[in-house]
């Protein structure tokens, strides 16, 4: 199936879009557009999402939870479907689905192209999922993550928490989750 740049469709077309897409290419549903989105990232983009999603599977249990790196697998909004660079939902959810409506936690590693949409845009898409707990945006260039943590209150602040430095830690209460930033950006950068 091709798709014209400003043709508007729904959800089920642009599944059956991805059936028939080209190798290597990753595209993102936004409010009736397919998106094409900037496939792969360099090494320092991949090291970072790759060490967070190992370092929440090494503390969330396997038989609860499920961590999916590398745009495995996407979240679907009420408007858009994104492929983030890592996804926490619970175990059960249909394996035969190429995204989730309830993740739990959601990590994107900023790229040259990426920082408008992941600081500005994203937020208001992912923190209007009642499941989100925690939204967390990791830059590649230094170890500083802008982090939106679900309040006992059930609330989302309207500012992201900015967690700064190599000996700094995200925590995430709700999972009793840690991750040190020294172990994230370890051989990353300066």
């Amino acid at each position: 199936m091709t798709a014209h740049p400003f043709l508007i469709v729904d959800k089920a077309t642009f599944y059956r879009f991805l059936g028939s897409a080209p190798e290597g290419r990753r595209y993102e549903f936004v409010r009736g557009r397919i998106v094409q989105d900037m496939g792969g990232g360099t090494l320092k983009h991949v090291k970072i999402g790759r060490r967070i999603s190992i370092i929440v599977e090494r503390q969330l249990d396997p038989d609860t939870w499920c961590i999916n790196s590398g745009s495995d697998r996407g979240v679907e909004t009420s408007e858009t479907i994104r492929l983030p660079d890592v996804v926490v939902e619970r175990v059960g959810a249909d394996e035969n689905s190429l995204a989730t409506t309830e993740p739990v936690v959601i990590v994107e590693v900023l790229s040259e192209t990426s920082g408008e949409r992941d600081l500005e845009i994203k937020p208001a898409e992912y923190t209007g999922l009642p499941s989100l707990l925690a939204y967390i945006v990791a830059s590649q260039d230094e170890p500083v993550c802008q982090v939106w943590l679900r309040g006992t209150d059930g609330n989302f602040p309207a500012q992201s928490l900015t967690v700064e430095g190599r000996d700094q830690v995200i925590h995430i209460p709700a999972l009793s989750l840690a991750i040190p930033l020294d172990e994230v950006y370890r051989g990353v950068g300066s």
